[in-house]
This record gives structure tokens, sequence and C-alpha cells, in this order.
């Protein structure tokens, strides 16, 4: 239980995930959720352009323009556009026929390109395709030297939008104009660090980012991706001097973003997202929650269809205690991008806290279809299939365990404790109680996250030992973290004692 609320803390998001083809009940994620309906009409997928320069090191220029143009039509309330997320599991399905690739993403209109560099030049075709019709509608080819790579999105984004909407108006021909940088070199910069941004590599995202602000200091639009980058690096760094360096970064990045325009959307997402948890004040909590969710409601305010944002501002809601606020914009995440194992997961999450088991295991069950089986997720689903399970928990449940868990982890100790107490078996239960006493034997020393001291409690809770129990957790740090801790369902035994409804009270939000 415990290091699935660890790593929330500390994740700033989720990386591109090994996506599989479709949930337990074979239907596509996320999972136990209604049909897809007919396409919009005015619905669009862009599909990554393919890479035929002779230098096969030119795919972020591929890719960058694909994501670059996705953006920029994503900014136009007229069109529903397909995610990054999205459309990346059919890079290598260009060649299918249109209505049925069509019909799987549930769009009208496909967008198919190539990018070849060569020398100085670069070459950018592109087609649009009605699914509905089958047929080809648009195509051009885009001829320019390299350092046109700017106008040639202003173009293609420009046409697209024009061929299925009509006539743009001056707002929507601004936003799909909009640069993050005038320089070309520091753009050349900025999409390596996109490109290495989208698949987590955030050291490689620093290094590009830093090498564009050398170039264009001013850009708001890097120096807010600069920020993402440190972010999702510190969500990958244990808790720490280290980790906290680096959110020290990304606030100086994204503060410095937000200094030089106070709109940028990747600037308030990177504060936003880094005030949760902030290094400077983990005992005044709600300040940073509340920080954190003033900026993420203000970047929806001006891009109200980032599914990112929306993620991270139900994840502040989440931590702040305000689980119907998070249950809408984690929703609406997932509305915006289906295919978001980390909305999912943190969905699981919430729905097992307020007590709706089913579906905290629909949302569960979706997390492992989008992005594989990981040591949190089985831990999450233990934690759902306990929950669900009640008093009546069989030894079939405990073997089930032993397929998704690996059998000396804490989390499967913690389930067999938990099993044979339910079952009856007092003495089986104590003994792998001392089994996982001699595992963890300094608390809360053990780590920043206090998963040792929760596991134990965890433990004597379940035999029986309340005291012991509820005296290891009036061991937590007394801020809003806590109380999140001690809303799973692992306590309802002793929630009603006086001494845990008293450490409750302490630690609750404001």
């Amino acid at each position: 239980m415990s290091r699935i609320i660890s790593l929330l803390l500390v994740a700033y998001g989720a990386g591109a995930p090994a996506l599989l083809a479709q949930c337990p009940d074979g239907s596509p994620p996320p999972c136990a959720r209604t049909a897809a309906h007919a396409p919009a009409p005015n619905s669009i997928a862009v599909l990554y352009f393919n890479n035929i320069s002779q230098d096969s090191n030119d795919v972020y220029l591929a890719d960058g323009l694909t994501e670059e143009i996705i953006s920029r039509l994503g900014q136009v309330e007229r069109l529903v556009v397909k995610s990054r997320q999205t459309v990346i599991r059919y890079r290598t399905r260009t060649g299918e026929d249109p209505v049925s690739l069509g019909r799987v993403l549930g769009v009208g209109y496909l967008v198919n390109g190539s990018v070849q560099r060569s020398s100085a030049r670069v070459r950018v075709r592109v087609e649009l395709v009605s699914t509905v019709a089958g047929r080809y509608l648009w195509g051009r080819t885009f001829d320019r030297v390299d350092r046109d790579i700017l106008a040639i999105e202003d173009d293609v984004a420009q046409a697209v939008a024009s061929e299925i909407i009509g006539r743009l108006a001056p707002g929507e021909r601004a936003g799909l104009t909009k640069r993050p940088t005038s320089s070309l070199a520091a753009y050349d910069h900025y999409l390596k660090g996109n490109f290495y941004l989208t698949r987590r590599e955030s050291r490689q995202a620093l290094n590009e980012y830093r090498a564009a602000l050398r170039l264009d200091p001013a850009s708001a639009a890097v120096l807010g991706r600069l920020g993402l980058a440190y972010g999702f690096l510190a969500g990958a760094t244990f808790p720490g001097p280290g980790r906290d360096s680096l959110l020290s970064a990304g606030f100086a990045a994204a503060n410095r973003s937000l200094a030089i325009d106070s709109t940028t959307v990747d600037g308030l997402l990177a504060r936003g997202s880094l005030l949760v948890p902030a290094p400077d004040c983990p005992i005044e909590a709600p300040r940073c929650l509340q920080g954190a969710m003033d900026a993420l409601r203000h970047a929806l305010q001006i891009e109200p269809r980032n599914a990112e944002t929306w993620h991270q501002y139900g994840r502040a809601c989440f931590i702040a205690g305000r689980f119907n606020t998070a249950d809408t914009a984690l929703q609406t995440s997932l509305s915006l991008e289906p295919d978001r194992a980390a909305s999912a997961w943190l969905l699981g999450q919430l729905y097992l806290l307020m007590r709706r088991f089913d579906e905290a295991r629909a949302m569960v069950d979706s997390a492992i279809a989008l992005g594989g089986s990981d040591d949190y997720t089985n831990t999450l689903l233990s934690d759902v299939k306990l929950a669900q399970a009640g008093a009546r928990i069989t030894q079939a449940d405990v073997d089930s365990a032993r397929r998704w868990l690996l059998r000396d982890t804490v989390a499967f100790l913690v389930f067999q404790i938990t099993a044979d107490a339910r079952q009856g078996d007092s003495a089986a239960a104590r003994a792998q109680l001392d089994t996982l006493v001699k595992r963890l034997p300094h608390l809360p020393e053990n780590g920043p996250d206090y998963s040792g001291l929760l596991a134990l409690a965890a433990g004597d809770i379940a035999v029986g030992s309340f005291d012991m129990g509820i005296s290891l957790l009036e061991r937590l740090p007394r801020n809003p973290y806590s109380w999140l801790w001690l809303q799973w369902p692992t306590w309802d035994s002793v929630r009603q004692d006086a001494r845990f409804r008293q450490l409750e009270a302490d630690v609750r939000p404001e």
C-alpha cells in the first residue's frame, strides 16, 4: 500500500509505457467503458510523419514537426484532435486502409506525412484523407531551405484546419502560427529537447533546452519545458538533497518562464506540478498544494484540452483531499487521452480511498492494460482485491496474489498477513509478521516515504495489535500526505478509535 502512495508523492508524470492490446474483458482501454461512437465530423488524427532522410538521426525532426502540428491544431476549439499519446501507437500503421484506421482511432480525418532533409533543404509531404469517405482529399509538398521549418509548420497547420472547418477566425489563425522561438537554431534544440522529453530521457532534454536558451534566453516556452524536464528528472530521483536541488532548478526555470509570459502553459504546468511536493515546505503542504492548484487552474483556463494539465490538477486535488474534484479532473484527462495509464492508475487509488471498489478494480485493470504490470500497479491491485474480498478472502486470492506480487516483497508479506488473519489463522499471521519485522528493523529511518512504518502498522492492525499499529502511525509526519495515507481501507478496523481519530484530525488538510 505505502509504495503506491510514495510514488504518488514523487512521480511527476507518466513515461511512454509499453502498451498492451486490450483489457481483460477484451475491450479497448480504458477498461469497462462504453464502446466508441461514430467519429465527430471535425475530428482528426495527425499520424507521425515518416523520416525518409538519409540520416536516421533526423527522426527528431519528423517527430517534432508532427507533435508541433498536433499541438497547434489542438488550440482550435472547432477541431477535435487526437493526442500525441494516442496516435503514437499507430506510427507503423500508415499503410493501412484509412477507413479501418479511422474507425480504430475514432476520427473523421487522418493526416499523413513525411520529412526529408538533404543538405540545407527540407521537403515535407502532407496529405489529408477522409476516413468516412475513404478517399484522398488534399496534399501538398513543401520544399524549402531548412531555416523555413517554422513557416512550414505554420502553413501545414493552417491548410489542414481550413480544409476541415473552412475559414479561420483571426484568433484561430494566431493560435496556429504561434511560435516558441524566432531563432531557427534554438528551435532545432527545442525540437530535440521535446523528442527526449516525450521519451522521459530527461537529462538529454535538459541539455537541449539549455542549448536553446543560450541562443534565445527569453523564450518562455523553452523555459517552461526546461522546468518540466527538471520535474520529470526529480520524479525519478530518490527523495533527498539531490531531488530537492532538481525541484529548485525546475522552479527557477518555471518562474523565469512566467516572468516573461504569464500565459505560458508549460511554465504554469511546470510550476503547478513542481509544487506537488515542494522542496521547501513539506510541513506547510496546504500552501504548496493551493499554489499548485492555482497555477494548474490558470493553465487550464488558457488551454482547456491539455490532458497532462488535467492529470496534474487531479493529482494535486487528490493529495489535498478534494476527491470529487480530483475525480472530475482525472476523468477529463482520460477522456482527452484514453491511453493515459498514469491517470487510470491514479483513479484506481482515488476510487479505492472513496470505497468505490469495483470502479477501482476497473481502473487498475485499465492501467495494467495500458502500461503493463509493474511493482506499483501490482501492489495497488493487491490492495484493491483485499478491499473487494473483505472478510471473505480465500486461499485462491492468496494464490492469485503470488502471480503478480513477488513472494519475498513487503507488499506480499502484508497481503499474506492480512489473508491469514482474515482466515482465522492467527499463528500463521503472526509468524509472517515476525518475518516482516526482521525485514524492516529500522523505523522510520528506512526511507523518507515511511513505507516500512506503514507496512508494519498494517501488519499489526491485521493481527489485532491495534495499539501497536496506531503507535506506529503516530510517528508519521504532520502533513496532508499523512492524512492521505490514513484514508487507505487498511485502517478501517481502527478508524473509530479515539487515538486514530485524533491523529487523522491533526494531519487533515485545510
